[in-house]
């Protein structure tokens, strides 16, 4: 069976790769069973500057949590050992501490990173976008509120942005990415190994992301900022919607 998580330390470094590309990296019960207890273990250990974490395959760092599995577990809420109880503790208590990590954590967000992987790249203290990098917070889409801590994320992006984000799972790029708060850095996707093998050479995280972070260009959602703060005022979807349709409707029909 494939290991589903890929350790390495380098250097400096322990890097964990998630090692589900057929599957776009989707995130496993598993997968956050060892990796809980790898992450409180790095974080004591003090040969280690830096924990990087990134995606097998090129096309995703992550596309969400094991939707299919959880589906499957069966409709409601069964006893403690149901999968859907578990899975999403297990997911929030990962994310939590990776939020709460002293070791400097560098997420790297090439390729997709939706729902479970904004949770695990979004909540840390470094995220790298690329040029591949596709954002979005899609649970409205299978009637989930966008959780793994997208309330927190969400609501720091600039005006309304998040709300917009949040209601209708819309897709952006690394331009956005970093307007929004949602990445630190933009690094070209060719940079990322180096990038890697220079902070496992001792580099600080701080002066490496400096050495290969580049300028990703405007970002189209700050031209529609304006747009999106007036429709997303109001205090209902129903409102929001009629607002919409007063405004822009030809716009709103992408959404």
């Amino acid at each position: 069976m494939t290991e589903e998580l890929l350790v390495e330390r380098r250097g400096a470094v322990a890097i964990v790769t998630l090692n589900r590309p057929k599957a776009l990296n989707a995130l496993t019960l598993s997968m956050f069973h060892r990796l809980d207890p790898l992450l409180a273990e790095w974080e004591e250990e003090s040969g280690i500057a830096a924990i990087v974490v990134r995606g097998a395959g090129g096309k995703a760092f992550c596309a969400g949590g094991d939707v299919r599995a959880i589906a499957e577990s069966g409709p409601g809420l069964g006893g403690p050992d149901d999968l859907k109880r578990v899975f999403f503790r297990d997911e929030y208590r990962v994310i939590r501490r990776i939020h709460r990590l002293k070791t400097p954590y560098v997420a790297l967000q090439n390729g997709i990173t939706m729902g479970g992987g904004a949770g695990i790249s979004i909540n840390g203290r470094y995220r790298v976008c690329t040029d591949s990098t596709v954002f979005a917070m899609p649970e409205t889409g299978i009637g989930l509120f966008p959780d793994v801590g997208a309330t927190r994320f969400l609501s720091r992006c600039p005006g309304r942005v998040g709300l917009f984000l949040a209601l209708t799972g819309h897709r952006i790029k690394a331009a956005d990415m970093v307007w929004c708060g949602l990445a630190t850095h933009y690094v070209p996707q060719d940079r990322l190994d180096a990038l890697v093998e220079t902070l496992a050479g001792g580099e600080s995280v701080e002066a490496t992301l400096a050495r290969y972070a580049r300028d990703p260009g405007p970002a189209p959602l700050a031209a529609e900022e304006a747009l999106i703060d007036r429709c997303f005022a109001g205090e209902t979807v129903e409102a929001i919607v009629a607002a919409l349709d007063r405004e822009r409707p030809e716009w709103a029909a992408i959404l």
